[in-house]
C-alpha cells in the first residue's frame, strides 16, 4: 500500500467528503487515489480560496473536521486560524 492510499483511507474513516485544493506534481499520487475514492476533489483557484471554501462548507454543515486545503503554503492555514476558521487537527 502506498502512503497516498493510506492517507485517503484515513480521511475516509474520518468522514471527509470533500477536499478543496490544487492539482500539482507534488500531490499527483494523492489525486490518483482520490479519483477512485468516494471523497470528491474540488478544484480551487489558489490555496487561500480552498481554505475559505473548506471553512464555508464546514461551518454550516456542522462538520468540525473540515480539511482546510492541502498546501505547502502557510498563508491559507494562517488566514483560517486568524479568522477563527475550521482547521483539521
Amino acid at each position: 500500500m502506498k502512503s497516498a492510499e493510506l492517507f485517503v483511507r484515513c480521511l475516509e474513516c474520518e468522514g471527509v467528503e470533500y477536499i478543496f485544493g490544487l492539482p500539482g506534481e507534488e500531490n499527483i499520487e494523492f489525486l490518483n487515489v482520490i479519483s477512485t475514492s468516494k471523497i470528491k476533489f474540488i478544484l480551487t483557484h489558489d490555496e487561500r480560496g480552498g481554505a475559505f471554501m473548506a471553512n464555508a462548507y464546514g461551518r454550516p454543515s456542522g462538520f468540525q473536521k473540515s480539511l482546510a486545503g492541502l498546501s505547502a503554503r502557510c498563508d491559507a492555514l494562517g488566514s483560517q486560524y486568524k479568522s477563527r476558521g475550521l482547521v483539521y487537527q
